[in-house]
């Protein structure tokens, strides 16, 4: 009995071992075959990511076609290659340049073509590398302009004298930190400290050029075209992107004055419009804008007659909004915006875009927007250059310079020893 009993229990135990080794086999096998249908060119991840990029695709298709269309309908259905860079350019985050009588450009990690009767093609989708910073880091970009210095001509920018900046002195101690890492590969840089040298502008004609100088003048002095960067003037655009709370400026509104200026007679708001009866006059330049969605645009120099009058009336928009120092220190979704876009409160530069204010009822103001110790246009109202009563005053404010450029030609760095709570 106990020799049955014991090769029983060892044919018990061999089976088991079997039937284990059976279970393992097909795990296996089964899991093989997950595998393969999880991973590979034809898996289902793969199926998957691909079926989300032609949807992505498809949709920024539309958004370029759509502003497309609309710059057709601004030229009687002619494709016009100025305005439609105009109009791609109010895309947030799209990048076009000229190439040949047609387009080409960047937008939301795709490439794209428009040829010279305005079809788009979208090209393939740009991939992102691999980056050893994040937004805040200071890199080691170093400008390598092909002139160093800028002439702002005085019938350009409505002031008395020419104005030349030289950028040997401003470029040497300029420090260089991450604003944006952009999902089309490349990567917008914001100097630590803006210019020294104050630019000046006067009257209508700093405000139809005003936009158009700041930038020629950056692009001129801060750009690498061996490292493929680029370079621009700071915009009101960069700031409200990153403002988290949008409120301060979507819902601002402000004291509305009478003639005398002594009494108040209601409220001026953000995207408010106001009729002038009297004072009718209006620098050119601002003709070309739609309200707020024109402001930053690099639009041609004015170099004719500057301002018009209407015949009947003056329509303005209320483009203008200004915020306290305060206020901004914690309207950003990240803290360290403030220290980047307002330079920590301790500059005060022209952002290249202009701007209308209507807190009177006697005339409109125009002028170019600015941040002011970390304000953003609360310079006392006096980056108001030009009214349609047809006067004009003058401010000189710095120049905050932006890089774009790929984000593989650049590396974190350490903070520079002569950098100070972004004072140099």
């Amino acid at each position: 009995m106990k020799i049955f009993k014991e090769k029983a229990l060892k044919s018990s135990n061999g089976i088991t071992l079997i039937a284990l080794v059976i279970t393992i086999i097909v795990l296996l096998i089964l899991a093989g075959i997950s595998i393969s249908m999880l991973t590979g060119d034809n898996s289902i991840l793969q199926k998957a990511t691909d079926a989300k990029n032609k949807s992505d695709e498809t949709q920024i298709k539309e958004e370029l076609q759509l502003v497309l269309l609309n710059s057709r309908i601004a030229t009687n259905g002619e494709f016009n290659q100025e305005k439609a860079i105009q109009e791609i350019q109010n895309l947030n985050g799209a990048n076009v340049e000229p190439n040949g009588n047609g387009l080409k450009g960047k937008y939301k990690g795709y490439n794209f073509t428009v040829d010279e009767n305005g079809n788009l093609t979208m090209g393939s989708k740009v991939e992102i590398p691999t980056v050893d910073y994040e937004v805040g880091d200071f890199v080691n970009y170093t400008p390598n302009p092909t002139q160093t210095t800028y002439t702002f001509y005085s019938a350009d920018s409505g002031c008395e004298e020419d104005q030349t900046v030289n950028a040997e002195g401003e470029v040497f101690d300029m420090c260089w930190r991450v604003l944006n890492i952009n999902d089309d590969g490349t990567t917008d840089l914001i100097s630590s400290r803006a210019t020294r040298e104050k630019i000046s502008f006067g009257g209508a004609q700093g405000y139809n050029n005003g936009v158009y100088l700041l930038n020629e003048m950056c692009a001129k002095l801060y750009n690498n075209s061996t490292l493929g960067a680029t370079a621009r003037c700071l915009n009101i655009e960069d700031i409200q992107d990153h403002m988290q709370n949008k409120s301060i400026y979507q819902n601002f509104e402000e004291d509305r004055y009478d003639e005398t200026w002594t009494n108040i007679i209601g409220k001026t708001a953000y995207g408010q419009i106001f009729d002038y009866t009297t004072n009718k006059h209006y620098p050119m330049q601002w003709k070309n804008d739609n309200a707020a969605t024109g402001e930053s645009l690099s639009r041609s120099k004015i170099t004719g007659i500057a301002t018009g009058e209407e015949s009947s009336k003056l329509t303005a928009t209320q483009t203008y909004w200004y915020a306290k120092d305060t206020t901004m220190k914690s309207a950003y979704s990240n803290n360290i915006y403030y220290e980047l876009l307002n330079l920590n409160g301790f500059d005060a530069f022209w952002l290249a875009s202009r701007c209308v204010r209507l807190n009177g009822s006697m005339c409109a103001n125009f002028g170019l927007s600015c941040v002011f110790q970390g304000g953003v246009n609360d310079y006392y109202g006096y980056n108001c250059i030009y009214f349609s009563a047809d006067f004009e005053e003058h401010s000189s404010l710095g120049v905050c310079p932006v890089i774009t450029l790929p984000s593989n030609v650049i590396h974190k760095i350490d903070v520079p020893e002569f950098w100070n709570s972004g004072i140099v």
